[in-house]
Parts: C-alpha cells; sequence; structure tokens
C-alpha cells in the first residue's frame, strides 16, 4: 500500500471513529454537569472537614456518628461522580444499582426539610460552642453530630430527587416509606441499620437522648404507662440472651439515667434452686467487672415464709430479699460514669423467677429531681 492510500486510509478510519464517537453534549446536560460538579466540590469539602473530626477521636459513640456521615457523604460523591460519567459518556447508570427518576415535588418538600435542619444544626453547634469539655459538652456535640449525619443523609435523598441518580443500596429510593413532610425531617431519613453501639452497658451511654438512643436501636421506645420518664424497648444496641425487655429512664435536660433489663422466666421449684444459681452466673460475671459487690441475702422478721421450700413464696410476696449491688466510690469508681449497678432475684409465682439488672448513671440524681419536679407540678 502507498503512502499516500495508507494516508487515505487512515483519514477514512478517524472520521468513521469520530462519527461513532459520543455526541456533543447539548446546553440541558452542560448546565447539568456543571451543577453536579459544584455538587461535588461541596461534597468534597464536606469529607475533608468529617475525616478531620474523626480523627479526633479515637473511639466512642461520637466518632461513630461522625464515621457514619463520612460513609454517607462518601456515597454521595460517588453518586454524582456516577452521574457526571453518565453524562459525559453517554453511558448508562449501572445497572446493578436501583435508577430514579427526579421528583419536582420531592425535591421542593426536601428543600424545605433541609433548610429547617440546617437552622437546628446552627442552633446546636451555637449551644455547643457555649462549653468548654465536661458532660454537658459531650451531649452537646453529640447533639451536633447527629445532626450534621441527618443533613448528609436529607441531601443524598435530595440528589437522587433532583437528578435522577442511582439510589443507595442502604437507601431505596422509594416515598412510601416516609417523606419528611410526612414524618418530619429528624426521621424521614434514619435507616434501619442503626447507630454504633456506645461502650456502656448494652451498648448505652450516659446522658444519651431518647432520639439517639431510637436511632441505635432501629425501633421507637414505647413509654412506660404512667412514668412519663421512662421508656421500654425488647432490644438495645448489645444484647444478653438473659434477658427480654429493657426500661430506660431519661431526663429532658440531662438525657439517659438509667437502664434496667428484665430477664426471662427461669423454671424453678419452690426452693428457688435454679433462680438461686442463675443469680450467682450473674453475680459473678458483673464482679469480674465491678469487684466485690455488696450482698444482701435475707428474710423479713415475722416472715410466715420461713421454711425453706417457701423461698419462692417469699420473694414473691417481698418477704425475702436476695440482691448485691455495686457503687462507686472514690477510690473505686465504676467505668462508664456509672454510679451503681443493682442485681435482684424476682418470683412471678412459687415456681417462676427471674432477674432484674439496674445500671444507675452519675446523672441518676437529675433525673429523680426532675421526677419530683413533675409531680410535684402536676398537684
Amino acid at each position: 500500500m502507498t503512502p499516500w492510500i495508507k494516508g487515505l486510509a487512515l483519514s477514512v478510519l478517524a472520521a468513521s471513529l469520530l462519527a461513532c464517537g459520543p455526541k456533543p453534549l447539548s446546553e440541558a446536560e452542560r448546565a447539568q454537569v456543571a451543577a453536579l460538579k459544584t455538587e461535588q466540590q461541596t461534597v468534597v469539602q464536606e469529607i475533608a472537614s468529617a475525616e478531620a473530626d474523626s480523627n479526633q477521636y479515637t473511639g466512642g459513640l461520637l466518632k461513630g456518628l461522625i464515621d457514619m456521615r463520612l460513609e454517607v457523604l462518601r456515597t454521595n460523591k460517588a453518586l454524582i461522580d456516577q452521574r457526571i460519567h453518565a453524562i459525559e459518556a453517554r453511558a448508562p447508570l449501572t445497572q446493578q444499582v436501583i435508577s430514579y427518576m427526579p421528583d419536582p415535588a420531592l425535591v421542593t418538600e426536601l428543600e424545605q426539610a433541609i433548610t429547617k435542619a440546617n437552622d437546628e444544626l446552627e442552633t446546636a453547634r451555637t449551644e455547643a460552642a457555649q462549653y468548654r469539655g465536661g458532660l454537658v459538652q459531650a451531649l452537646k456535640l453529640s447533639t451536633v453530630a447527629t445532626q450534621e449525619q441527618t443533613l448528609a443523609m436529607l441531601n443524598q435523598r435530595l440528589l437522587v430527587a433532583r437528578y435522577g441518580l442511582a439510589a443507595s443500596p442502604h437507601e431505596p429510593a422509594t416515598r412510601s416509606a416516609g417523606t419528611p413532610a410526612e414524618t418530619g425531617a429528624n426521621t424521614a431519613v434514619v435507616p434501619d441499620a442503626t447507630l454504633p453501639a456506645g461502650s456502656g452497658p448494652f451498648g448505652l451511654e450516659m446522658g444519651l437522648s431518647r432520639d439517639i438512643v431510637e436511632k441505635m436501636v432501629g425501633k421507637t421506645l414505647t413509654p412506660v404507662s404512667g412514668e412519663p420518664d421512662r421508656y421500654s424497648v425488647d432490644s438495645l444496641p448489645k444484647t444478653h440472651n438473659e434477658f427480654e425487655r429493657y426500661v430506660l429512664k431519661f431526663s429532658s435536660e440531662h438525657g439517659l439515667c438509667s437502664v434496667m433489663a428484665i430477664g426471662r422466666d427461669i423454671n424453678t421449684d419452690s426452693f428457688g434452686i435454679a433462680v438461686k444459681s442463675r443469680f450467682d452466673e450473674l453475680e459473678e460475671g458483673l464482679s469480674s467487672l465491678y469487684g466485690r459487690p455488696e450482698k444482701s441475702d435475707f428474710l423479713m422478721p415475722g416472715s410466715i415464709w420461713k421454711d425453706r421450700r417457701d423461698w419462692m413464696m417469699a420473694i414473691r410476696q417481698g418477704e425475702r430479699l436476695l440482691a448485691s449491688s455495686w457503687k462507686t466510690t472514690a477510690s473505686a469508681p465504676l467505668k462508664s460514669d456509672l454510679q451503681q449497678v443493682f442485681l435482684i432475684a424476682n418470683a412471678s409465682s412459687s415456681d417462676k423467677g427471674y432477674m432484674k439488672l439496674e445500671y444507675a448513671f452519675s446523672n441518676y440524681s437529675f433525673c429523680e429531681q426532675e421526677s419530683k419536679q413533675h409531680k410535684s407540678d402536676a398537684l
């Protein structure tokens, strides 16, 4: 082949390749890419800020909240990157993920929710800035971190609704699950997968708000009838097979102040042998964590249930006590901000018993004062 013919062939091939390549972007597509790249720059800055915040901590609930927000932000960036590539290369969205059509009505709802969430975030940051260290600041910072995470997830929903991005695997694009207009901005975007467990008993920590605990357990707490500061739930971030239900006490100002675990039924005889054995096992485990307890094991004077075979009936009638307690002291403080741990044997009948285990945090006295004030206000 002569050089002239070879050159002509190459020119024809190049022209053919150009003809088969992607068409120039329309004006609307260029505008959308520009908008997406602006979103991309914002998310990159938010990721850098979240990484810096996360690096300030080595563990704990606050770091967990920040890291969850970081994962949401990284997902947001991946969604934006994918959409930009799809427009510029005229490639289809990844087939393995769910596609989502733009929804202008939902965009309006989400923009309103985001405006409200931003206002709440600024308020939370202002309140946190008033403190320097201590429990109160830690609580305020956890509120800020929670609000930042909520805002990140709202922005993710907005990206999906505004640009028709592929839906995040953990957040299917659907309005039937509840939009901000239906359930409120703080709850509409919380996935069933919850916040990470804390380092305290059953994965909880002193001072947590009810809202945060609900996000950690992935369900709504049930108010206890007649006790406005107590809520029950059947599972917590960390569980123990011995217990089937939990009652949490909150202060509106000081947050979580106690956790009571209520045990499963223990089949036993009237002597209470199985109940005593289970009590000893739990006491041993707790002692390995909190040291030697103060133990109470006695029958009330004058009780008619004094025979050995009446042990369970005496427990049920409240005339016999089997309990152990661990209290914090200056020389031997309990970990996890605990003030007291209390284990007690209970009986529901002469042949069925169960355990109660209660953790009272250092802010428990504030909860009690608040409860008494509420009762006084009702008079």
